[in-house]
């Protein structure tokens, strides 16, 4: 990979990809967006796994991918499965993380709720007036929460 920031997203162009993984392997599994992809290019079959609790491609369901290799190449399919993503949420707070975390966890659980990515979109908006010393954490996320209504 280009470097560990540089997500491989559906969206992501084929001309982008390759720039991203030189020299291409057979097989290339990453992760980190929560969005997963099939996707074969050129000789390359790139794989995320997706999210196994905390998807981003609007499905709630957990996502894995199941990897064979048959008739010489490698194949992958992604499993989506439920799960009690009710007791997830009870779970922020049974554990205390909602109330002990800081205030973002009222981004992660939203992002939670939606199976859509929220901080990364808050953090692009913020981040100069957070780091600056302008703007705290907690009321940017009060008006990033506000903007969304």
């Amino acid at each position: 990979m280009e470097h560990d920031r540089a997500g491989i997203f559906p969206e992501t162009t084929d001309e982008e990809l390759r720039h991203k993984i030189k020299p291409p392997p057979s097989v290339l599994i990453v992760g980190h967006t929560h969005r997963p992809l099939v996707h074969q290019i050129d000789q390359t079959l790139v794989i995320n796994v997706g999210s196994a609790g905390l998807p981003f491609d609007r499905d709630q369901r957990l996502a894995y991918a199941q990897i064979t290799w048959q008739q010489s190449k490698w194949q992958a399919n992604i499993v989506r499965i439920d799960y009690d993503r009710a007791q997830a949420q009870q779970d922020f707070y049974i554990t205390g993380f909602y109330e002990q975390a800081g205030p973002l966890t009222k981004i992660m659980i939203i992002e939670l709720q939606n199976a859509v990515s929220l901080l990364y979109p808050w953090a692009k908006e913020f981040r100069e007036r957070i780091l600056g010393g302008y703007l705290t954490i907690e009321d940017s996320v009060s008006i990033f929460l506000e903007n969304r209504s």
